[in-house]
């Protein structure tokens, strides 16, 4: 049984063979086979053919040059006879190939023609720059006008001016500040959405005021920088501040789809010099508290025994107070995050002895010109309120607070703010260490 499948076998021709005989492809005779045009025989998984079939077969087939054709090949024939030309084909077909209107014809790249019922239409087809993905648009019955409107849009991606198939008009800054200072009292903390608020209506506004968004460019920025600094009246700290406001507002537009390019990217900030640590002594505060007007006094004690900053001192209300607890919590902190702070004794008396006028705990009425007048007359030089916060920061780590506990208790995002006062406990960690080895040779 097997030598007589085997004899069989091989008096069948291969599909290789049978591509040699017939001077095709490989290629064309799996086709003809898939399609089963030509006759071929089954054994198993295997696909032979007969010698005599192949050659009835090849002299009944249409051909071409002694080739046999295949379907799409005697189509392209008849093409060729009618007077078509296939390369000249360009465009979709048309819905009534019948109709002489209706005829193909030749249209510029990314133009498409589409025919229905309401008439003929003429659209462009492009890439969106913002999301990478083709769009399609109708335009005109026109077909020049639909060339001319891919070509303007065109120019536009290529000049970076492109922000949407739909045709938005450009935004003037002075327009757009509104939303974006909505957004940042939405998504940021008072003190964050008030800073920025008042460094764009104060610094920004009175410069690009009547300016379009895509029209600010990187050059006019960076004049700005250098004017700033060279004005003498700010450090490059509060310049960069100011900057990265301005980057924030356009990363939003950008977000939008109100503006198609980030100028502050480009601009490279100041270097910052370590933040300044000026702090109080003990003689000092006494002086300072004992110089303070009486509504004064106890948003000094407060800063001193809870290193807050103003802003979370001055919104401070009777409910954020626990007394039974003796616990303090800031609800509006500058990194939008709440911290319950002790109180301590001394900052338990002051407290208590406040006469309650409303929610607000403090009374801030004329709080700049007290607080200046009481550093005069302390002998204090260029002390600023937010110095209190390093004084109590100070203090906490030489009395050997941890850093960790000391990160929570001023309520700093980056540990890096938290270790400007690492060497403040430094001498009481080499006292700490020092007794460890007094004991040892005790024993």
């Amino acid at each position: 049984m097997l030598n007589q499948e085997s004899v069989k076998l091989n008096n069948l021709l291969n599909i290789e063979q049978v591509a040699d005989l017939l001077g095709i492809k490989k290629s064309t005779v799996y086709s003809y086979t898939h399609y089963k045009t030509i006759p071929f025989v089954k054994i198993g998984r295997l696909v032979k053919f007969e010698v005599s079939k192949i050659q009835e077969w090849k002299d009944k087939m249409p051909s071409c040059d002694g080739k046999p054709l295949s379907d799409c090949g005697i189509r392209r024939i008849e093409r060729k006879k009618q007077g078509f030309n296939s390369q000249q084909i360009v465009t979709t077909k048309p819905c009534n190939p019948s109709s002489d209107t209706n005829r193909k014809e030749v249209l510029m790249k990314g133009v498409y023609k589409t025919v229905n019922k309401s008439g003929t239409k003429y659209g462009m087809r492009f890439v969106d720059p913002s999301t990478g993905r083709e769009k399609k648009q109708i335009v005109s019955a026109s077909k020049d006008l639909a060339e001319k409107s891919l070509m303007d849009i065109t120019l536009k991606i290529e000049r970076k001016e492109f922000l949407g198939i739909e045709d938005k008009k450009p935004v003037k800054f002075a327009d757009f500040v509104p939303r974006y200072i909505e957004y940042c009292r939405g998504n940021n903390s008072p003190l964050q959405a008030q800073h920025k608020e008042s460094v764009i209506k104060r610094r920004f506004i009175p410069l690009f005021s009547n300016r379009k968004l895509t029209d600010i460019k990187s050059q006019e920025i960076e004049q700005y920088k250098l004017d700033r600094k060279n004005s003498g009246k700010v450090a490059p700290a509060t310049i960069n501040r100011e900057l990265a406001v301005l980057k924030n507002l356009f990363t939003k537009a950008i977000e939008w789809g109100l503006a198609f390019d980030n100028p502050v990217k480009k601009i490279k900030f100041f270097k910052e010099p370590p933040g300044r640590l000026n702090y109080l002594t003990t003689s000092q505060m006494e002086t300072l508290v004992n110089a303070c007007v009486p509504h004064l006094k106890p948003i000094v004690i407060t800063a001193l025994n809870t290193g807050m900053r103003k802003g979370e001192i001055l919104n401070l209300e009777w409910k954020d107070i626990d007394f039974a607890n003796r616990k303090l919590i800031v609800q509006n902190s500058k990194n939008n995050a709440k911290r319950v702070l002790p109180i301590n004794p001394t900052l338990y008396a002051t407290l208590s002895d406040i006469l309650r006028v409303g929610n607000k705990v403090f009374d801030s009425s004329n709080f700049r010109k007290s607080f200046d007048a009481a550093v005069l007359k302390s002998g204090l030089k260029g002390f600023r309120f937010h110095d209190l916060r390093h004084t109590f920061a100070s203090f906490m780590a030489m009395s050997g607070c941890s850093l960790t506990a000391l990160q929570t208790l001023m309520g700093h995002k980056d540990f890096k703010m938290t270790m400007r006062y690492s060497h403040f406990s430094e001498p009481y960690l080499d006292d700490a260490i020092a007794k460890i080895y007094k004991k040892q040779e005790q024993k």
